[in-house]
């Protein structure tokens, strides 16, 4: 499922925290430059139903965007320019592997390609 890192939980609880929630929610809809858009609000105990999952008491789920979202790493990134939550999706990064060990073979490879193709498909699946 779903990795979170320590950055991440703690800003999904001190969100939750400010709003007076229990949980974070993430939902994945149809829509967005790569065909996915995330969805976050809040919720309550009483909001979470048997299809949920919770992760780490902080961050809610419907089982249904678990293939989505499989082997995948939540992280909270911040620096002096900007804060923001980053979805690794596992199979973006399989994808990137590939393609980059297929051109370095055919001598068409570049250092910058693979930070290219990541930056990209950071883009995509923002």
């Amino acid at each position: 499922m779903l990795k979170l890192t320590d950055k991440a939980i703690s800003r999904l609880s001190f969100l939750s925290a400010t709003k007076n929630k229990d949980y974070v929610r993430l939902s994945i809809k149809g829509g967005g430059c790569a065909g996915f858009e995330y969805d976050w609000s809040y919720t309550n105990k009483d909001g979470v139903t048997r299809t949920d999952m919770v992760l780490k008491e902080v961050l809610v789920i419907d089982r249904m965007f678990e293939l989505y979202l499989l082997g995948s790493t939540l992280d909270y990134v911040e620096d002096d320019f900007k804060a923001e939550f980053r979805l690794v999706i596992q199979i973006v990064k399989a994808v990137v592997a590939v393609v980059s060990r297929f051109l370095y073979k055919r001598k068409n490879f570049s250092q910058n390609f693979e930070s290219t193709l990541m930056l990209t498909v950071r883009f995509l699946y923002k």
